[in-house]
């Protein structure tokens, strides 16, 4: 009797905030318990690790472009499955930023070379930390037989219109992926690198 006045005392009268939940997409939304539950058991997460990794979530796990050892333990094992499922959690969602950025280029890689256009051909997608690289091909065109200044304008403005409208651009541009466009003429002469930021759309 009386833990059942408690808890009417606690919903009726205070209010007894619970404990946020400390998942979140890997867009940095905000998790529903009952999807990131799901995520879990097919995961087979074993809820005695929370702790474990709380511990973790104040430390930086990136240097040098690689995950800590001990990290990447936790994170083979029960992690990574979570990251897999669209989960992370708060604290770890900066440092794993770079990890979703080459996952993204190998999603890319899976499907190059690819023509875009009948002028553009999508080469190769890479990754620098929080950057996403992809290198394009002027098809049928040769450097000395194009206008630099006036293609950067162009092109500026297609990619802009493409990497700030698209919904998944979005997503990574608000936790700091910055989207990397390099152009070369049809015999692999640099033209123009392009980059889009947040701040740019």
């Amino acid at each position: 009797m009386k833990n059942i006045c408690l808890t009417l005392f606690c919903a009726v009268i205070v209010g007894c905030a619970s404990k946020p939940s400390p998942w979140v997409t890997v867009y940095g939304e905000p998790a529903a318990m009952d999807a990131v539950e799901q995520a879990q058991k097919t995961c087979h997460w074993d809820k005695s690790v929370d702790g474990y990794i709380e511990e973790l979530d104040g430390r930086e796990f990136w240097q040098d472009g690689q995950l800590d050892s001990e990290f990447q333990t936790l994170y083979n094992d029960l992690h990574y499955c979570m990251f897999t499922q669209g989960y992370t959690t708060k604290n770890t969602l900066k440092q794993l930023i770079p990890l979703m950025v080459k996952l993204a280029a190998d999603q890319i890689n899976q499907t190059t070379p690819l023509n875009i256009s009948e002028e553009v051909r999508l080469d190769s997608a890479a990754n620098k930390a929080n950057e996403l690289q992809l290198t394009h091909t002027l098809i049928e065109d040769e450097i000395d037989d194009i206008d630099v200044p006036r293609f950067t304008s162009l092109y500026q403005t297609v990619v802009l219109n493409n990497v700030c409208n698209a919904e998944q651009s979005k997503k990574l541009l608000r936790n700091g992926v910055v989207f990397s466009y390099s152009y070369y003429d049809r015999n692999g002469q640099f033209v123009a690198d392009l980059k889009v930021s947040e701040g740019d759309c």
